[in-house]
């Protein structure tokens, strides 16, 4: 996995690798030494020897299998991991590999990414959060802990709004929910243009991209539905996901009881592989008391 990664680039929220033309417009601007941080090999050697488990699951007429890892206890509270985009599970190796106590931490594969299949592209979050919707469990009183970075987050956000009554808490984790900081560079569309020619991840990263202001625009006037407590992590050197996504995220969020936000000075925006123990606590704080479940009728994965 991480070969694939040292051959990809930045692109916007997440890493991205060109092929043909794409390589050759953006890989000379972007791919520079130490674009990469060493800590992404060593958090996808730590959940090397774990198995995918997987799910059906049907949205907008489409078929999933939907693919995912799990650690920790399997009766206990659930965390559920959901990576940027481009991504797969493994980006949340260190957290897979030393879950909280008494716990169960489920990482997983977007539909388009890592080795959820059909491998197409799936621009609506609503769709999205209708995939991952099945891994929302209700355990020992506690409802499922959601974190999201990058793209995650406003996957997180929509499953919040969609299935208030089974989401216990979200950490929002170097999240892009600004609608106005959206911005298509010229070199996505190129990528659109050459998508015959660039891998399937990449190629649905870009979709992603394009869809991603109308998306966010869409949801904006539902965060404030959003009664969960809620824990903001940013980096102020956020090159991908500008800090300024903060502020929008704390007006927005009117509804819930508790909003943390931990500024994270100097941090760039890989917080999954540099900036665990920080993630670390901020689900820790919502495992502590992230409200009361009520009984779902339906097993999940």
């Amino acid at each position: 996995m991480f070969t694939r990664l040292r051959r990809k680039l930045h692109w916007k929220h997440g890493l991205i690798g060109g092929g043909a033309l794409g390589s050759v417009v953006v890989g000379a601007v972007l791919l520079l030494p130490g674009c990469l941080p060493p800590e992404m090999k060593q958090a996808s050697d730590a959940v090397a020897h774990l198995n995918r488990q997987s799910y059906p699951v049907s949205i907008s007429d489409r078929q999933l299998e939907v693919r995912y890892l799990a650690t920790g206890d399997p009766n206990g509270p659930r965390v559920l991991l959901i990576h940027g985009t481009p991504g797969e599970a493994e980006n949340w190796g260190f957290l897979l590999a030393d879950p909280p106590p008494g716990v169960e931490v489920v990482a997983v594969d977007r539909p388009g990414f890592g080795q959820t299949t059909p491998k197409r592209e799936v621009v609506r979050l609503e769709d999205q959060a209708a995939a991952l919707a099945p891994l929302l469990v209700d355990r020992q009183g506690k409802k499922t802990i959601v974190v999201g970075h990058s793209y995650g987050g406003p996957v997180a956000a929509q499953l919040a709004v969609d299935y208030p009554d089974r989401v216990g808490g979200l950490v929002m984790a170097a999240a892009a929910l600004d609608p106005d900081l959206e911005r298509i560079l010229w070199y996505q569309h190129v990528g659109e243009w050459l998508s015959w020619a660039i891998p399937d991840d990449l190629k649905h990263t870009n979709r992603e991209i394009f869809a991603l202001e109308d998306e966010l625009r869409g949801l904006a006037p539902r965060l404030a539905e959003i009664t969960t407590p809620i824990e903001i992590i940013h980096g102020t050197d956020d090159e991908l996901v500008p800090y300024e996504n903060v502020p929008y995220m704390s007006a927005g969020f009117t509804g819930p009881e508790r909003l943390r936000v931990t500024r994270l000075e100097g941090a760039n925006h890989f917080l999954p592989w540099l900036h665990t123990p920080a993630l670390r606590e901020a689900i820790d704080r919502l495992l502590e008391s992230p409200g009361e479940a009520e009984a779902d009728p339906e097993a999940a994965p």
